[in-house]
């Protein structure tokens, strides 16, 4: 049976990836107009809808972003990126980690946990609901170590 989480959302984070989107459309549309270079209408046409699928793929990562857990893979999903885990290659789960620095991170929280699994893998990711997640987790794989930071 396939259990779903879903992803904690920071309001600070949300407004990081608007503030974002609106310096891409500023960017885009609103400097060339203060510099005076007006666009012609196929450049024009072109940054709006850059404006409008980057918007769309920010949108996308806001929404999208969830994990489900089945009996053997811990799936991570935010917007179009996906990622698989096999729960038993879950060595540890590191709590109270901060997004700011590592890679990988399918989250829409400052705050976070971080999963080993492999040799030198890592994912971090912000479950609503830490503790029934880490719990299923341990359910089916109860050599998982959970440490504190």
């Amino acid at each position: 049976m396939e259990t779903k989480f879903k992803a904690r959302r920071s309001l600070s984070f949300g407004l990081f990836l608007l503030i974002s989107t609106i310096i891409v459309g500023f960017m885009a549309i609103g400097f060339p107009l203060m510099v005076g270079t007006a666009p012609n209408t196929a450049s024009l046409a072109i940054t709006v809808t850059f404006t409008i699928v980057y918007l769309i793929f920010v949108l996308w990562i806001w929404l999208g972003t969830f994990y489900t857990i089945d009996n053997e893979n811990l799936v991570t999903r935010s917007g179009p990126f996906l990622w698989k885990i096999r729960i038993k290659d879950i060595r540890q789960i590191r709590l109270n980690q901060k997004t700011i620095s590592g890679i990988w991170k399918p989250t829409i929280s400052w705050d976070c946990i971080e999963i080993d699994y492999g040799k030198y893998q890592s994912i971090s990711i912000s479950p609503l609901l830490e503790k029934n997640f880490i719990d299923h987790l341990r359910q089916i794989n109860d050599r998982i170590v959970v440490m504190e930071n």
